[in-house]
Parts: C-alpha cells; structure tokens; sequence
C-alpha cells in the first residue's frame, strides 16, 4: 500500500502519517478524544478517503493506542 496515508480529523484540526507497506502506521502527538478518519492511497474505496463521507472513527485513549481499520465497501 504505496503512497497512503491516515488522517485523524478533530473540528478543522488533524493529524496523519504515512501508511508503510506493511499497512502499520504511527502517529505521535494526538490528544485522547474521538476523531474521524480517512485513508488515502491505491484501491482504497472513495468513501474512506473524505471526511464528509468517512464511516470511520477512533477512539484514541490516553498512552498507547493499536487502532486496525477495515476498508471493505
């Protein structure tokens, strides 16, 4: 998964990394809340990758957070 990446999205605000092959991603810096989440990248469906249209959602928790997505339509 080449040239993707994760945006964490809180009221105009967000966060994001790149996605390594492997699909890991890290993200330093978020502060614990719930934020809506895109991807972005090669054959990721189109609902995922705007925040008008995103059903994704984390809850990030104070410490460390593992967080997997599913992109299936």
């Amino acid at each position: 998964m080449s040239a993707a990446k994760v945006t964490f999205h809180f009221g105009d605000e967000f966060v994001g990394a790149k996605i390594k092959d492997d699909g890991k991603y890290t993200v330093n810096r978020i502060a614990p809340g719930t934020y809506k989440v895109t991807i972005e990248g090669k054959h990721v469906p189109e609902k995922f990758t705007s925040d008008d249209r995103t059903p994704l959602v984390a809850e990030i928790k104070a410490g460390k957070n593992e967080i997997d997505f599913s992109l299936t339509e």
